[in-house]
């Protein structure tokens, strides 16, 4: 199935770019940990997040989708990936701990997105 890689939700309310950074390189840190099964000579390419509708009286689970790939599959046209679903349920911790860093942007129909903007140091009380 051919598809296009970016998020979408229901309305697209807030949209935004994210950026994490890997721990010694750029491929994920210890993916066995939480479940995920790559062979020899996969990469994981890429990953998807997402919460279902999240209700005060339930934990949040956060799914996180991972596209895997072969060198000769990610340069491919397109690209062809297999994808492997890992549920985070309560504690997104495990999620997070993949990454050194990482950074979410979110604006209304992303109207901030790539602009400059003053953030005032002290605001008015």
């Amino acid at each position: 199935m051919e598809t296009i890689f970016e998020a979408g939700s229901q309305y697209n309310d807030y949209k935004g770019t994210a950026a994490a950074d890997g721990h010694q390189s750029p491929e994920l840190h210890d993916v066995g940990k939480i479940g995920l099964q790559i062979k020899d000579g996969e990469y994981v390419k890429g990953i998807r997040i997402g919460f279902g509708e999240i209700s005060p009286h339930v934990a949040v689970t956060l799914y996180a989708f991972f596209l895997i790939a072969t060198v000769e599959q990610y340069k491919e046209t397109p690209p062809v990936f297999r994808e492997e679903c890992i549920k985070f349920e309560g504690n997104l911790e495990d999620f997070f701990r993949l990454f050194k860093r990482f950074d979410v942007t979110l604006s209304i129909k992303g109207a901030l997105e790539g602009k400059t903007c003053f953030i005032e140091e002290n605001p008015p009380e």
